[in-house]
């Protein structure tokens, strides 16, 4: 009895220390022990009180274990070889516990990545399907714009400004007076311009009036020509030749009555007996030889006038009448050329006065359509200039605003005109601002604008897409939006 409580005492003093690394399968050692420690059914078998076996079992078990229903409960009787025998095998088996445990821990880490690749594996690709089945909205980046877009104005002339008569956020009529520029050289241009066009057309009106006084007196020359060879060719009337005739009888009759004259002063008689004198003798000889050649003159013009006009006569009043009628033709020509010369004259004045008063005009910028001053670059006194242009102040009608998107080029297919569109924005959280693409470019290029995120790629190829807002909005021009396509509601754009 007292050899079993030394070996009981032994157990516990071996086994306490080391509870948790002793199973209650390792407690019982069956198979380890001799075979010559078992005891058989057949052979007497001493058993101690089963409080005290519990005793000796309880401190070297970490947790209780019942045992299978079905198995036979057989009571060994643990010996010191015996209790010795499982002391020293608790050491290695705790080692290889230890290893145990590491591989089956890297095991269930090895199986957990592997899940967790497959999850993301799966999501992923369930994703891609969705996409691909149209299911997600396609989003892309955009700005906001005014309809008309933004205008940037400046001046076609390089100067100093004199004036520019807006602020920013003023509203504007189309063709109203922005800003001005220093124009007085060009002004007096233009006055100068002016003048030369007045003394230009004076001198038109001149010439004309000085060319057809030249015309009309060329014209009435060959007028009288023409009358005077007219007058040739048709002859004397017949009444002129009745007179002529008469004034040939009347000069016949004076011309034999101072015949008849002088013959009484010429008889014998008559000197002898110095009737007359020699001077009455001579002034009736006088009067009797005029009286003939006046008879004489007078056939003539009556021969003259029966017979009609001489061929030289004819052909001087012709050549007279060709003279007449070739400066007249040459007056009408040289009008016409010189007319057109003052009248070119005349143009090249107005040209000028034209050019002066554009390059005047130019110096005023005006407003292009009606809306507000977005910005305003530049201020009176400042000097500006066109290369580069060089904006003085910024325009848009913000009544109708668009947004200008960029849709990636994987997503392209997934955008036409027409499609219904929402634009969120993160000042405005939770609202949606409805809309409809109504333009997309024609070939896909780099991004023109950041969403300033850190992960953010500018080396995508997007196609540009313009969105047209339903309804007046709050949005602010400029500010950066996100566009959301929707695939099942398209409207056509016939």
């Amino acid at each position: 009895m007292n050899i079993r409580l030394e070996e009981r005492n032994m157990v516990m003093r071996n086994a306490a220390p080391k509870p948790k690394a002793v199973e209650p399968a390792s407690v019982i050692v069956p198979k380890a022990a001799p075979a010559s420690v078992v005891r058989t059914a057949a052979a007497p078998i001493r058993t101690t009180p089963r409080p005290a076996i519990q005793k000796v079992i309880a401190p070297a078990t970490a947790r209780p274990v019942a045992p299978p229903k079905a198995a036979p409960v057989t009571i060994v009787q643990p010996t010191c070889d015996s209790v010795r025998s499982a002391a020293a095998t608790v050491a290695p088996r705790k080692n290889l516990l230890t290893t145990t445990k590491l591989l089956i821990g890297i095991s269930v880490l090895v199986c957990i990545g592997i899940l967790i690749f497959f999850v993301s594996f799966s999501r992923n690709r369930t994703a891609a399907t969705t996409v691909a089945k149209g299911k997600a909205p396609v989003v892309a980046p955009g700005l906001v714009e005014p309809d008309s877009g933004l205008l940037k104005l400046s001046f076609e002339l390089a100067g100093k400004l004199r004036s520019v008569k807006v602020v920013e956020g003023q509203a504007v009529v189309a063709g109203e007076v922005i800003a001005e520029l220093e124009n007085s050289d060009i002004a007096a241009r233009l006055e100068s311009s002016k003048a030369a066009l007045r003394l230009s057309e004076a001198q038109v009106k001149t010439l004309e009036a000085d060319l057809e006084a030249e015309i009309q007196q060329t014209e009435r020359e060959a007028e009288r020509c023409r009358a005077e060879l007219a007058l040739l060719k048709a002859g004397a009337r017949p009444e002129e030749i009745a007179r002529a005739k008469a004034d040939v009888d009347a000069a016949q009759a004076d011309s034999q009555r101072a015949a008849d004259d002088f013959q009484k002063y010429n008889e014998a008689s008559s000197i002898q007996s110095g009737a007359w004198s020699v001077q009455q003798r001579d002034n009736a000889r006088r009067i009797s030889e005029a009286a003939a050649a006046r008879l004489k003159a007078i056939r003539e013009t009556l021969g003259v006038l029966v017979s009609g006009a001489r061929k030289e006569e004819l052909q001087r009043c012709e050549a007279l009448l060709a003279i007449a009628d070739a400066g007249s033709r040459r007056a009408v020509q040289s009008r016409s050329s010189r007319m057109d010369a003052a009248k070119a004259q005349v143009a090249t004045a107005q040209a000028h006065v034209k050019f002066a008063e554009s390059e005047l005009q130019k110096t005023f910028m005006r407003a292009p359509i009606n809306g507000v001053v977005v910005w305003k670059y530049k201020h009176g006194g400042e000097s500006v200039g066109i290369l580069p242009p060089d904006p003085v102040v910024a325009v848009a009608n913000a009544s109708k605003l668009r947004v200008r998107a960029d849709v990636d080029e994987a997503d392209f297919g997934r955008v036409s005109v027409g499609q219904r569109v929402y634009v969120t924005a993160d000042a405005f959280p939770g609202k949606k601002f409805p809309g409809r693409v109504t333009w997309l470019s024609d070939a896909a290029g780099q991004k023109r604008f950041s969403t300033g995120e850190a992960r953010e790629r500018m080396d995508v190829k997007v196609v540009e897409t313009m969105i047209q807002l339903d309804e007046k909005c709050p949005l602010k021009l400029g500010l950066r939006v996100t566009a959301w396509f929707n695939d099942n509601t398209q409207t056509s754009t016939k």
